[in-house]
């Protein structure tokens, strides 16, 4: 299934009040489709923390159309150092590209400690993370930001690991990426860095 991704409405609006107010002509921001793995099956829910919670999940298979939530974190990510999460939409503004994801908890990783040190990429088994709520938050992406497809295959000897470091627009297009935990670091509140965690 191919979904376009759509423009945050927020974001549309700012750039069209920007391009009216100094007589230039107003960008328009451009959408990424994504290819999209299996859906997510979920169940409305009531928010526990004061967020907006899209359902509980009951399958941890992402959608990569995942739309964002109607009140995401605020922009740029200062709360957090690191998060762990499936890749949401993509869209690419006059100031930049901003990713939407929906975080997840790391088996046996507090989740302070993901915050704050982050979590080596790993191969995920089916029970290296979990979804406790299907939730998205929104990230800027630094110009400099790097991306990295990690694959995983059988090997003689066990697992075979590789990864492949990629553009932006290589690493939304990997129908792997729609699939799979993203590993995500920041600096500046910005996206520096995007690995997948892969299946074998």
């Amino acid at each position: 299934m191919i979904t376009t991704l759509r423009v945050l409405p927020v974001l549309l609006g700012v750039a069209l009040l920007a391009g009216c107010a100094d007589g230039e002509p107003t960008v328009t921001p451009s959408t990424v489709t994504v290819t999209a793995s299996p859906e997510v099956t979920s169940a409305p829910t009531e928010p526990t923390d004061g967020g907006t919670d899209a359902g509980a999940a009951s399958s941890t298979v992402p959608t990569a159309s995942a739309e964002p939530s109607g009140d995401p974190a605020a922009l740029p990510r200062q709360d957090r150092g690191h998060d762990v999460g499936y890749l949401g939409e993509a869209t690419v503004t006059p100031d930049g590209t901003v990713l939407t994801f929906d975080r997840l908890t790391v088996a046996g990783v507090d989740d302070d400690v993901l915050a704050t040190e982050g979590t080596p990429v790993r191969i995920d088994d089916g029970e290296a993370f979990s979804n406790q709520t299907e939730r998205y938050y929104e990230v800027g992406v630094s110009p400099e930001a790097r991306f990295f497809v990690t694959t995983c295959s059988a090997g003689e000897s066990g697992p075979a690991i590789a990864s492949d470091r990629v553009d932006l627009d290589a690493f939304l297009g990997d129908p792997a990426v729609a699939g799979s935990a993203v590993t995500f670091v920041y600096e500046d509140g910005l996206l520096v860095r995007a690995e997948t965690n892969p299946s074998c």
